[in-house]
């Protein structure tokens, strides 16, 4: 009898360390998953913020670096998008014009995705936030920069006296004049869904994705988000 309670102890810590061992494997393949993608969506971005066509304002001619940006993402993105040096929508990937007139010029420049990139010239990954249909996402955006000096051109105001945050610690380095923002939304639930068919089959697993502060991003129970 002492000798049968000893094994089954036994049995039930080496399984529940393979549980274990098991959890750690898979949580550090999806981290590497969520991270290769997320670099890949931020190279998008920065070729998008540098080509000619945004960089001048050129409107009609840059959309196909838009669509074509959310058409090469797999599943991953719900949408890039472009927002002017007031925060202002621009455009936004694979809409028609019946859907791009209604949001066309939507104020957006009280969202972090553009306040904090407009103030540090830097990339931007957000946390949860709800978006203008209430969907929740995280973005990830970039700035367009243009370097001090340019003519204007496309319509797009160079003068630095209306751009606070074109000034730089030094003199010697290049100085840039904030352009705008083009950026990402990623669902939620799109990102949980397909992290669910990376789980192995044979173990009852389930997908939760928090971020940098702890807030639960997604979980299978919506009442845990946020």
């Amino acid at each position: 009898y002492f000798y049968y309670s000893f094994s089954s102890i036994e049995i039930n810590k080496i399984a529940s360390q393979d549980v274990r061992s098991n959890s750690r494997i898979e949580s550090y393949d999806f981290a590497r998953i969520l991270e290769n993608k997320i670099d890949t969506i931020s190279t998008s971005l920065d070729i998008i913020a540098n080509a000619p066509a945004v960089q001048n304002n050129q409107q009609i001619d840059a959309r196909t670096f838009f669509d074509s940006a959310k058409n090469n993402s797999e599943s991953w993105v719900d949408f890039f998008a472009w927002l002017g040096p007031d925060g202002k929508l621009v455009w936004s990937s694979n809409l028609n014009e019946t859907v791009y007139q209604k949001y066309k010029g939507t104020d957006l420049s009280f969202r972090p995705y553009f306040t904090v990139p407009k103030s540090t010239l830097e990339p931007y990954y957000s946390s949860v936030i709800a978006s203008v249909d209430n969907i929740p996402r995280i973005f990830v955006s970039v700035p367009i920069l243009g370097s001090i000096g340019n003519q204007s051109r496309g319509g797009v105001n160079n003068d630095m006296s209306t751009l606070p945050n074109a000034t730089t610690a030094e003199a010697n380095t290049p100085r840039h004049i904030f352009k705008g923002i083009v950026y990402s939304g990623i669902r939620l639930d799109t990102v949980g869904e397909l992290l669910k068919d990376q789980l192995i089959p044979e173990f009852q697993s389930s997908v939760t994705l928090l971020d940098r502060d702890g807030t639960i991003l997604y979980s299978p129970n919506d009442t845990y988000i946020g």
